[in-house]
């Protein structure tokens, strides 16, 4: 069952989908999946919701982000885990899944952490672009990209928590994930579009 004032959130994105005859495609990470079940919990789902993964390790990024990302990571080029990371993962979802909207979010939800200590992260060639820490705090970062025909609208947004409930930081960024889409959807421009 997924959490109420959650699937409440969901609710009013799937109906602005469905209106708008619109798809989203998702890649989560520290949500572990919250924001796909929310959206799959709503009657219709399969009228707007394409696909999705769960990026959540090294090894299954590696599976689920393009090349080009990945290299770009390697280099140093793209800081691990920043909104230009997290737009080009919600348009790689997108465009790999032709879907209206793609939405991406990762983060950290306690109660231990990750320190990025160099812009590859756990891609640095050494493995010294990150270290585990006890001290922190819970933070998120999400990204949602549309397709040209709904303006090629891109939104970030990074949230912080002083919470080290790792279960309720999930579920309050899968909410705010979806409240970003539900803006994203809800734009003048965005809702001239109907697939």
């Amino acid at each position: 069952m997924v959490e109420p004032s959650l699937q409440q959130v969901a609710n009013r994105v799937a109906e602005l989908l469905i209106a708008e005859r619109q798809t989203v495609a998702v890649s989560e990470s520290c949500c572990g999946g919250l924001i796909q079940a929310a959206l799959l919990a709503c009657p219709g789902a399969s009228r707007y919701y394409i696909g999705g993964h769960v990026a959540y390790s090294a090894q299954s990024q590696r599976v689920y982000f393009d090349e080009a990302l990945l290299s770009d990571l390697r280099a140093g080029k793209l800081q691990y885990g920043g909104s230009e990371m997290m737009l080009r993962r919600a348009r790689g979802v997108r465009d790999c899944l032709k879907a209206t909207w793609g939405l991406a979010e990762t983060g950290q939800a306690g109660p231990t952490f990750i320190k990025i200590k160099r812009p590859e992260g756990p891609y640095a060639p050494d493995g010294g672009g990150m270290e585990r820490t006890d001290e922190g705090k819970g933070i998120a970062i999400f990204a949602v990209a549309g397709i040209d025909t709904v303006g090629s609208l891109e939104k970030t947004l990074r949230v912080t928590s002083e919470v080290s409930d790792r279960s309720r930081n999930m579920v309050e960024y899968a909410k705010q994930a979806l409240s970003l889409l539900e803006q994203c959807v809800s734009t003048k421009a965005a809702r001239q579009y109907k697939l």
